[in-house]
């Protein structure tokens, strides 16, 4: 993976009673989300996968991250 992208947008910050939680968007090309997942996600023409990073600061700091899948609609 390249470490060297920008973010497609900024980070949102936001303060919430179990700590401070920074939440991104992570650019990963179409080859990267492959391996990651195991060739489960591979390039479909009416999907786009929209991979997630959460880093909450609180008591302890946790982890998530994900990859969001949304279905295009054509409307045909």
């Amino acid at each position: 993976m390249r470490f060297d992208r920008p973010a497609r947008r900024p980070c949102i910050i936001c303060e919430t009673p179990v700590g401070i939680i920074y939440e991104l968007d992570v650019w990963l090309s179409w080859e990267e989300i492959a391996v990651l997942t195991n060739g489960r996600l591979m390039p479909v023409a009416d999907r786009i996968y929209e991979p997630w990073l959460r880093v909450t600061h609180g008591a302890e700091t946790e982890t998530a991250a994900g990859i969001e899948i949304i279905s295009q609609d054509d409307g045909a």
